[in-house]
């Protein structure tokens, strides 16, 4: 079946602005559930890692082949290291799409937080606004959904890649279907509100948030937002246990091989 791209789908209903929010830099890393992890890890071609230092990967298959014609035929050593070397290099990646995660993560929090000030305080204070302007603030965190599932497409040692399929089934992690479909859900609420918004014009407040049942628009947004904090942070959370988990089987198999 052929693939349709998650931009293709209710994202496109938003408003977006003419300009695209500035990079943002990750550097400092975020402590969520327990864990604190800081700074940015990438990989570029041809084996090189660059991070906090520079590294450019030796050639394992030419490596090895240079240590099994300098030992004696038939010792295994060579091959040991070989297959020792490949288990060091799967870890490695492991470790970075799972950092990659955790920073993708960050940013969509950073941004829903403020997101969600605006619909807390309206809700505590009964003072809410015109749909339209919550969509606006909701906005940057569309964005960095957009850039999280993007890149959710690509992985290759932390699960499924996450796909929209032709009848819009999801297919990919749990982090990555759980977050579409909730970010889903609430474009489809800010829809409502806004077509609600177009008909009543500046009756709207009245409309909508000052007599029953209308007031239940913004009950169901101030739920929806809170279903989505929950996830975001459950999945966060379980990102951060992963990662710590694999740094740390990473640790063993370091002290295992390299013991004197």
């Amino acid at each position: 079946m052929s693939e349709q791209d998650p931009e293709e789908s209710q994202e496109g209903q938003l408003e977006r602005p003419q300009e695209s929010p500035p990079e943002e830099s990750q550097e400092g890393g975020n402590s969520i559930g327990g864990s604190n992890v800081g700074g940015d890890v990438t990989v570029g071609e041809g084996g090189t890692f660059v991070g906090r230092d520079q590294y450019v990967g030796l050639n394992v298959q030419e490596l090895v082949a240079a240590l099994q014609r300098a030992y004696p035929a038939g010792d295994t050593r060579p091959q040991l290291l070989g297959q020792l070397l490949d288990e060091f290099r799967a870890y490695h990646t492991r470790l970075h799409e799972w950092k990659e995660l955790h920073n993708y993560l960050n940013k969509i929090i950073d941004a829903f937080d403020q997101y969600a000030t605006q619909v807390d305080n309206s809700y505590a204070e009964k003072k809410p606004r015109k749909p339209s302007a919550y969509q606006e603030a909701w906005w940057p965190v569309n964005w960095k959904i957009d850039e999280m599932l993007t890149w959710a497409r690509t992985i290759q040692y932390i699960g499924q890649p996450f796909r929209v399929l032709e009848n819009e089934r999801l297919e990919g992690e749990p982090w990555a279907v759980d977050l579409k479909a909730k970010r889903d859900d609430l474009l489809e609420h800010f829809q409502r509100g806004l077509a609600f918004e177009r008909r009543a014009g500046n009756a709207v407040l009245h409309r909508l948030f000052q007599a029953d049942p209308a007031r239940e628009w913004l009950d169901r947004l101030y739920n929806l937002t809170r279903e989505f904090e929950g996830a975001i942070k459950q999945h966060m959370s379980q990102a951060d246990n992963q990662l710590r988990e694999t740094a740390a089987e990473l640790y063993h198999l370091s002290r295992q091989a390299l013991r004197s």
